[in-house]
């Protein structure tokens, strides 16, 4: 035995040494955390920031940082150097028993009585939430051009990030009329990346130059703008309304210089722009879809048996046609004859986006049940679901990078969040990378194939959590702790 450290007055629960081993941090039932010289086994500093039982201890992967977790469902962060604390972390509803850091990206995992794993966003030097958004999010573009992303919502703001980091570049809040909610419903980027659409609760247009940092309002629908697309050729930008007109705003050095109103029905919830021809899908609470000639004004083709659409998306080569639509499907239609090749079923609630993937033969979809699926056309069966967002997910967006390939996810949680599709063998599987905000975030679908130290118990409450595949390694059960009562 080199040392014997004695300090706390009851049972310890948790024990971790620094990445560099110079330091051994102790958590226990006194409420107290301490943290010991490994040379010589002597007392550096005591925290008693815990006002319950202190059950968990972690260091960074950077070693800079130590966080400590307990009973008092608070997750406390202290600098190794100063010993100051950094930062408190709130949200879990139970008892904090799991600490983890991802030493990728120093990000904090903790995990709970409450049934949730929480992501929290440390920094090398801070540590606190990158915010974005103060409400729901409604949309969210990508530009290929400038690798940026613009998200907007009902805080009346659109924000824009870099893909990669999930740094926040910018955040514009547009003006709306007196008298009416403010908020923003759909946003779109042109093809050159130099300009930003934002469609209004008030019914305002407003388009952003990136480059100049101005906007211009216009104000000719007469209620809240629901959805807008830019033709691939960025002289085209079409909006639609809950007033029923879709207008066609012929488009020049990004400035609208001629508007043509192209039908009016009943509400209009998305419109999508055919890739190469200059043809607008557009539907809404009728039943039918209508493929327009924007340059012409006129009806190309109906497809049919298509209720309450709420979302509409070509793929890359224009000869597919998602739609989601009444009773919770997606219907694939091949755009030159109007049949419908397939159904995708999956959802249970009202589905508010789809998006074909650029890459793959792939078609993502989100539900108001806070449920993303990632479909396989060949298999015409989810590929994979992401489970676990904190309400509704509104917006979808696929985004590539160089050699990378994401998607973009945001709603009801106020969350924006990055996803990287990795290869694992002939798999691919959507990791998430970034997030500004992360309230909490439930593990569900996780994966503990191959996975070490995992008791018994605990491989049960992960496959009741329906947690795929089968642990490396199962230990016997501590009779302390008995996960069951």
């Amino acid at each position: 035995i080199l040392h014997t450290l004695n300090y706390h007055r009851r049972s310890i629960h948790g024990i971790a040494f620094s990445p560099n081993s110079q330091y051994v941090a102790t958590a226990s039932d006194d409420n107290a955390v301490c943290l010991w010289s490994v040379t010589t086994g002597s007392l550096i500093r005591e925290y008693h920031d815990h006002t319950e039982a202190a059950t968990c201890v972690q260091f960074s992967a950077d070693g800079l940082y130590l966080a400590s977790s307990g009973w008092d469902k608070f997750i406390y962060l202290h600098d190794i150097n100063s010993h100051e604390l950094v930062n408190t972390y709130t949200g879990h509803t139970a008892w904090v028993y799991a600490l983890a850091f991802n030493k990728e990206t120093n990000q904090l995992l903790t995990g709970s009585w409450d049934h949730t794993v929480r992501f929290w966003s440390v920094s090398t030097r801070t540590v606190q939430p990158l915010y974005g958004h103060t409400d729901k999010i409604n949309a969210i573009a990508y530009s290929s051009v400038t690798h940026q992303i613009v998200s907007a919502g009902w805080d009346n703001t659109f924000c824009i990030w870099d893909t990669a980091t999930g740094k926040l570049q910018a955040c514009i809040k547009p003006s709306h009329q007196p008298g009416y909610f403010p908020g923003i419903l759909t946003v779109a980027y042109s093809p050159d990346g130099q300009q930003i659409a934002a469609g209004q609760v008030d019914a305002t247009l407003d388009l952003w130059s990136v480059a100049e940092k101005s906007m211009i309002d216009i104000h000719e629908h007469r209620q809240r703008i629901t959805c807008l697309a830019y033709h691939s050729s960025g002289q085209h930008l079409a909006t639609a309304s809950e007033d029923g007109f879709v207008f066609n705003y012929k488009m020049f050095e990004g400035e609208p210089i001629a508007r043509m109103k192209l039908f009016n029905k009943a509400e209009v919830n998305s419109v999508a722009f055919h890739p190469t021809l200059p043809h607008l899908a557009a539907g809404g609470y009728w039943d039918e879809v209508s493929l327009l000639n924007v340059e012409k004004a006129k009806m190309v083709c109906i497809f049919k048996d298509t209720p309450d659409v709420t979302s509409l998306d070509f793929n890359l080569t224009g000869n597919l046609l998602a739609v989601a639509c009444d009773k919770n499907t997606i219907k694939i239609f091949d755009v030159e004859t109007q049949v419908c090749l397939s159904e995708l079923k999956g959802h249970s609630k009202r589905i508010n986006k789809v998006t074909f993937c650029p890459q793959h033969a792939w078609l993502a979809s989100a539900d108001d049940d806070g449920i993303v699926i990632i479909w396989s056309l060949s298999s015409k069966k989810p590929h994979q679901i992401l489970r676990g967002f904190t309400g509704g997910v509104n917006a979808l967006c696929w985004a590539q990078q160089q050699n990378s390939l994401y998607l973009l996810t945001g709603g009801q949680d106020k969350a924006l969040r990055c996803w990287q599709i990795q290869a694992y063998g002939l798999e691919h599987r959507a990791i998430m990378i970034w997030t500004n905000y992360q309230p909490s975030f439930v593990s569900a679908d996780a994966s503990i194939n191959n996975t070490k130290n995992l008791s018994a118990k605990h491989t049960q409450l992960f496959k009741q959590r329906r947690a795929q595949g089968t642990p490396a390694l199962v230990i016997s059960d501590h009779k302390r702790y008995d996960f069951d009562r």
